[in-house]
């Protein structure tokens, strides 16, 4: 998918970056977080900035917490971008946390596509196309802990691994969690708590350990 039309600026901006990691850590750029969208810059820079900062942790929350495939979660992420910066830039810069939206039309994209492709494979999981890795319990298998971690988060039902990588490793709020997969405050709270007590089930660890992981 080719990028939007307009500058040189934009165009650089929003080059792809690179790989993203398991902790969804280095989607912010050096001029700090979404607050900064204020001030002088024209909106091209704006959104520039706004897809520089989050583009890695959006996908990866794609593929790890909602089990889309990484190039159908890339297109996905492109996609929206486009639709943020041609209709709605204005309305969702506004907030403190811009980037929620983002999050938000994602997992809805996300969640029709893969609706769609099961209805057209009979018995399709789409949890398949994760990225394979060893389970943490298989004492023959030689994990380290990203690996551990991702095998644990595919071990959760859905909306457990949606509300648990908002939550811990993108530090939204519980309210902006219930906004972005449009469940309550209450939800939010019980899945997280059902998805600590599984994780530490499954990886053996304490609570501590394994969330300074996945931040």
């Amino acid at each position: 998918m080719s990028c939007p039309p307009g500058s040189g600026h934009w165009r650089a901006a929003t080059a792809r970056p690179g790989g993203y990691s398991v902790t969804g850590q280095g989607q912010q750029t050096a001029a700090g977080p979404s607050a900064v969208l204020v001030g002088t810059q024209s909106p091209d820079e704006e959104i520039s900035q706004y897809y520089s900062a989050h583009y890695k942790a959006v996908v990866g929350f794609l593929v790890y917490a909602c089990g889309c495939p990484e190039p159908d979660a890339e297109e996905v992420v492109q996609d929206i971008i486009l639709v943020i910066r041609d209709r709605h830039w204005p309305t969702v810069r506004a907030p403190e946390k811009p980037e929620a939206y983002w999050y938000k039309a994602a997992e809805r994209r996300c969640r029709r596509l893969l609706g769609q492709r099961a209805k057209r494979i009979a018995g399709g999981d789409p949890d398949e196309h994760l990225l394979g890795v060893a389970h943490p319990t298989d004492q023959f298998a030689a994990v380290d802990l990203r690996q551990a971690l991702i095998a644990g988060i595919r071990e959760l039902p859905p909306r457990q691994r949606q509300v648990l990588w908002l939550r811990r490793a993108e530090d939204f709020s519980e309210s902006e969690t219930a906004e972005i997969l449009d469940i309550s405050v209450g939800s939010v709270k019980r899945q997280l708590h059902d998805a600590r007590e599984r994780m530490n089930e499954l990886l053996r660890m304490d609570s501590a350990t394994w969330e300074a992981g996945i931040r």
